[in-house]
């Protein structure tokens, strides 16, 4: 099997068990990673600061932020989401159940770990961040860039620029 091929089942399997065990909480995939980002900034942090941080759209986190000010997990003056500057903080039930979604993880990694010796969890590990690290640069190799009003990619603009100056 194919690295991407590994990744991507692995990504799909993860959300399957996350799904299955966050269900008992009555919420999804982004509520958990908003409550996780959050838990971070006991301060507060703005739906773009959120968006940011958790890699998705602002729409995305507005909509789970919705929900978890409705389910009493996040406060905001009023608990009204009005525009995306506003602070948004975990309340008391919030910080409790994100303790307790991090303990399920922890379980769950020390269970499909459990016969890998730490050395090679260890190099699995950094192995993993300086691939991320790579396809992060990699991925700004084929930034969009905006030339005489079209849109081209960098790669692209580059052969380009490479070929005339040849």
């Amino acid at each position: 099997m194919a690295f991407s091929t590994y990744i991507e089942k692995l990504y799909k399997d993860i959300q399957k068990v996350k799904t299955d065990r966050m269900n008992r909480f009555g919420l999804r995939s982004t509520d958990v990673s908003v409550l996780i980002m959050a838990s971070r900034h006991p301060d507060g942090l703005t739906v773009t600061e959120l968006a940011n941080e958790c890699g998705v759209d602002k729409a995305v986190v507005s909509r789970a932020m919705h929900t978890l000010l409705m389910q009493g997990y996040m406060t905001s003056a009023n608990n009204i989401l009005r525009n995306y500057r506003k602070k948004i903080k975990l309340t008391e039930k919030g910080i409790a159940t994100v303790a307790t979604i991090s303990q399920l993880a922890e379980q769950a990694v020390s269970e499909v770990s459990r016969d890998i010796p730490q050395s090679d969890l260890d190099n699995f590990y950094k192995t993993l961040e300086k691939i991320t690290q790579n396809i992060v640069k990699e991925k700004n190799m084929y930034t969009v860039l905006k030339r005489d009003g079209k849109t081209v990619s960098f790669i692209t603009y580059f052969s380009v620029f490479y070929i005339h100056h040849l």
